[in-house]
C-alpha cells in the first residue's frame, strides 16, 4: 500500500482554510451587518424592478426565460448601482475613481448576469422547474455571491482581487 505524501493534500486544505478564515473575517468586520441590511433593502427594490421586467417579458410569450431573466437583471442592476453608492457603500472611502468603481460594479453585475442565466437554464431547461421558481433560485445564489464580490472587492479600497482573497484576516470595514 502506498502512502500519499502529506504535502499533496495540504495545499487544498490550506486553501480551503484560508478561504474560510477570509469569509468569517469578512462577515465579522465591524459595520458589516448594517451594510448587509442596507444592501438587502436596496437589493429588494432592485429585485422588484428585475422581477417586473422578467414577468412582463415572460407573460408576453415572446421571450425565453433566460432572455427575460437577463433583461430583468440588467434593469435591476441600473437601479441597484444608483442606490448602492448613496445608501450602502462608502464609495468615497475606496480611493477609486468613479470610472473604476463603475467598471468594477459592472463587472460584478456581469458575473451576476452569468450566474443568473446559468442557474435559470439549469433550473428551468434542465430540471423542469417553472420559470419563476428557477428565477427564485437564481436570485438567492446571485445575491450572496455578488454581495461578497462588491463588499469585499469593489467597495473595499485599492486592493486587487488577489490581495483581497489572499487576506486571511478579512477586509477592512468599507461600509457606512
Amino acid at each position: 500500500m502506498t502512502q500519499q505524501a502529506p504535502n499533496q493534500t495540504r495545499p487544498l486544505a490550506a486553501g480551503i482554510g484560508r478561504g474560510w478564515n477570509w469569509l468569517t473575517g469578512f462577515f465579522s468586520t465591524p459595520g458589516r451587518l448594517v451594510q448587509f441590511a442596507r444592501y438587502l433593502a436596496v437589493s429588494v427594490l432592485a429585485l422588484g424592478v428585475d422581477l417586473a421586467v422578467f414577468r412582463a417579458l415572460t407573460a408576453s410569450g415572446d421571450f425565453e426565460a433566460v432572455v427575460a431573466g437577463v433583461t430583468g437583471v440588467l434593469a435591476g442592476l441600473l437601479v441597484h448601482y444608483t442606490l448602492s453608492v448613496f445608501f450602502v457603500f462608502a464609495d468615497q472611502e475606496t480611493g477609486k475613481s468613479h470610472r473604476r468603481l463603475i467598471g468594477e460594479y459592472v463587472l460584478t453585475g456581469g458575473a451576476g448576469v452569468l450566474i443568473t442565466s446559468a442557474v435559470i437554464f439549469a433550473m428551468v431547461d434542465l430540471a423542469g422547474l417553472a420559470p419563476l421558481a428557477g428565477k427564485g433560485v437564481a436570485v438567492v445564489i446571485t445575491f450572496v455571491v455578488v454581495y461578497i464580490m462588491r463588499a469585499g472587492y469593489v467597495f473595499n479600497g485599492r486592493r486587487t482581487a488577489v490581495e483581497t482573497l489572499a487576506t486571511t484576516a478579512g477586509p477592512t470595514a468599507g461600509g457606512r
